[in-house]
């Protein structure tokens, strides 16, 4: 995973969590959530949507398929969520997950690329031509 796409994932993973915390509390998170007519669902669900599509989208992750399936299920929970007491139980998943996911995206490899040094001078030389 390149280092600006981390912390892109990392700020959205953070946010997320504190909104899933938030809106997981008994009665006061959703009474928030009713309050706004189930807007905070429709814009957890584009975050999600978002986080999916860079870890889809990052050819370099070498664990895209763990995070983008975290990012699904939570577009899905959220989906279900405005069930009142069922939401509830749903932002505690989710906030579970959340730290699972923060937990994957700072324990993934950072991807470096090709790190050998290329000197067109010597590019044609073999072991005996070289001087």
């Amino acid at each position: 995973m390149k280092s600006p796409i981390r912390i892109i994932l990392l700020i959205l993973g953070f946010i997320m969590l504190l909104s899933e915390g938030f809106m997981g509390l008994p009665f006061l998170g959703g009474t928030y959530i009713l309050s706004l007519g189930w807007a905070p669902l429709g814009s957890n669900i584009t975050m999600y949507f978002v986080m999916f599509l860079i870890t889809i989208l990052d050819r370099s992750n070498e664990s895209r398929s763990s995070l983008s399936t975290i990012a699904a299920v939570d577009i899905f929970a959220n989906m279900i969520a405005f069930i009142p007491f069922v939401g509830m139980f749903l932002h505690w998943l989710m906030f579970f997950l959340m730290l699972v996911y923060i937990g994957i995206v700072l324990n993934t490899r950072e991807y470096r690329g090709n790190t050998t040094h290329y000197d067109r001078h010597r590019a044609g030389e073999t072991v005996r031509e070289y001087k």
